[in-house]
């Protein structure tokens, strides 16, 4: 079994594909390194000042499943069907390959083959649309999840939520006032549940199923152009369970295909090495929401920003 290696790690104030909160980085700990949280609708702050109600911060485990990844001579992305024809794979399978990341551990990625020696000028990832993690925050006062504990500690529960809240196979809705889900005091549709010591933590579900600035009102399949990172640029297209057909609504999005474009087209030979590199700095979204008329802050969920990469290739 061949494998590459995948390099996971942090680089600082790279704009990434994320529309998903007020607040743009990590929120302001005490000395204890616990998130300061207050109860007032601007629940955090974080460390360039903004005020919010979500915390950027790196996931204990983020979780991708892989379907393709590969080399292409030809933006697969450029028409209104994904074509890979022009890509040569590492991975091409009808089965997910699941990779857990871990900051700054580097994990391998089976793969079944090598790319065909030539020049390529794009990289495409096709990996599920479902991304998952793991992970637990620590807070300054309790906070309430879903079983209607309240706590300093907060971890992910097993729930599924999306980006838009409007996609329903299989998927609990986002919450949007959460006192009166259910029976009060207790939320089964929030994504983290609390305590006094750390609840042990499950894998979480969001779907990236949006791309639109305002998911409630437009579906947006693409995202807004290509975003520019270290030795290239990045953007991305939902696409439904077949991999080539563009998704046209939440419902039918189950792929996420991320083409990297390199600034300097890439040789392969028979020697090459692969390095993939993952930035996962800001990928989970700890989303809190304070209610006045219980005087609580729930712990919505935390949610999955999608992430950059980067192959470095070396002969």
């Amino acid at each position: 079994m061949k494998y590459f290696l995948l390099i996971f790690i942090v680089i600082s104030s790279l704009t990434s594909i994320n529309a998903k909160a007020e607040t743009e980085t990590t929120c302001v700990r005490n000395a204890s390194g616990e998130i300061i949280v207050a109860a007032q609708s601007n629940v955090v702050t974080d460390t360039d000042g903004n005020l919010g109600d979500a915390c950027q911060e790196i996931p204990d485990v983020y979780r991708l499943q892989f379907y393709k990844v590969g080399l292409c001579t030809a933006d697969p992305l450029a028409s209104v069907q994904t074509d890979y024809s022009s890509c040569s794979f590492f991975l091409d399978s009808t089965s997910a390959s699941v990779l857990d990341i871990t900051m700054p551990a580097s994990s391998s990625l089976p793969i079944t083959s090598l790319p065909a020696i030539g020049t390529y000028g794009y990289m495409v990832l096709l990996i599920s649309n479902a991304l998952q993690l793991q992970h637990t925050e620590v807070f300054s006062a309790n906070v309430k999840g879903s079983d209607g504990v309240a706590g300093k500690y907060c971890s992910t529960n097993s729930n599924i939520t999306s980006y838009s809240g409007f996609k329903t196979q299989g998927v609990i809705g986002n919450p949007v006032n959460p006192t009166l889900d259910n029976a009060p005091g207790v939320v089964t549709t929030l994504g983290m549940t609390c305590g006094s010591t750390a609840p042990t933590a499950q894998f979480t579900t969001e779907y990236m199923d949006n791309f639109a600035d305002d998911p409630s009102s437009d579906f947006v399949a693409d995202t807004p152009g290509a975003y520019t990172l270290t030795g290239g640029t990045m953007k991305g297209r939902l696409t439904q369970v077949d991999n080539t057909t563009t998704a046209t609504s939440a419902n039918n999005s189950e792929r996420l295909a991320v083409v990297f474009s390199f600034t300097t087209p890439q040789t392969v030979t028979s020697a090459s090495q692969y390095d993939l590199n993952f930035k996962i700095q800001d990928s989970v979204s700890v989303d809190l929401s304070y209610h006045s008329d219980t005087s609580t802050i729930y712990a919505i969920k935390s949610g999955a920003n999608p992430f950059q990469i980067y192959m470095g290739i070396s002969n």
